[in-house]
């Protein structure tokens, strides 16, 4: 995946900053010789707290489908997914790491899939996420 954060605002007195990210993310079958791109754009509201550098973050993602079929043929009938998301950045000076919690298709059934997932009354998924980021 590919992605630009773009900040629109600087946070200040409560106010929190906000940020677009636009993204696209890309896949390639090796074998059937086929390429696949989804789109997908952020928007997060931020706070920073203490120190100026670590920071929450609130927001929703939207997660497109251009493709009218899905894997094996089937009639792709979900082109949009959105997912509300939380989460917190430890930032220092060569390092930082970050924790985020996403409920993925909160408005989609899980039920009756192939995979089982885990969501609130049968509704979407829960996913969490730890990346490290080392700066140079």
């Amino acid at each position: 995946d590919m992605g630009l954060l773009h900040q629109l605002n600087e946070p200040k007195l409560g106010i929190p900053g906000v940020t677009i990210v636009p993204m696209v993310n890309l896949a390639l079958d090796k074998w059937e010789k086929r390429f696949k791109v989804w789109p997908e754009i952020d928007v997060n509201a931020f706070w920073h707290y203490r120190n100026n550098r670590n920071f929450i973050y609130t927001g929703v993602g939207n997660w497109f489908e251009f493709a009218n079929t899905k894997a094996h043929r089937e009639r792709q009938t979900v082109h949009w997914v959105f997912y509300p998301q939380v989460g917190h950045s430890f930032v220092r000076d060569k390092w930082n790491y970050n924790f985020e919690i996403k409920y993925i298709a909160p408005n989609k059934s899980n039920e009756n899939l192939v995979v089982d997932y885990k969501g609130i009354g049968g509704r979407g998924t829960l996913g969490t996420y730890f990346s490290i980021i080392r700066k140079f």
